[in-house]
């Protein structure tokens, strides 16, 4: 099961690096597909319960990783937002004459 999820994340991974790394979905995917990765090749000689805990370890990477990407990606949403209502904030208003 280990093994499987790892090479879904793996093809998710290499997915993600054919289309480039531009968006936070993207960066999330390379992310969590190498803590996956990484742990995977531990897991092969494992018991169920070590198995288990190796990938409660991964996803809490994984949400980690995804939570920080989003909050960046929100704050520079929220910064570019901003630039451009101060932007056409100004452009608007009229001249004093």
């Amino acid at each position: 099961m280990v093994e499987n999820q790892a090479r879904a994340w793996e093809r998710d991974l290499a997915s993600a690096r054919d289309e480039g790394e531009g968006s936070a979905a993207r960066k999330c995917a390379v992310a969590g597909a190498g803590s996956v990765s990484r742990y995977a090749g531990e897991a092969a000689n494992f018991g169920q319960e070590e198995k288990l805990a190796v990938v409660e370890l991964a996803k809490q990477e994984f949400r980690e990783a995804f939570g920080a990407l989003a909050a960046d990606a929100l704050r520079n949403n929220n910064t570019s937002f901003l630039e451009q209502a101060n932007q056409r904030s100004a452009e608007s208003s009229p001249m004093p004459g």
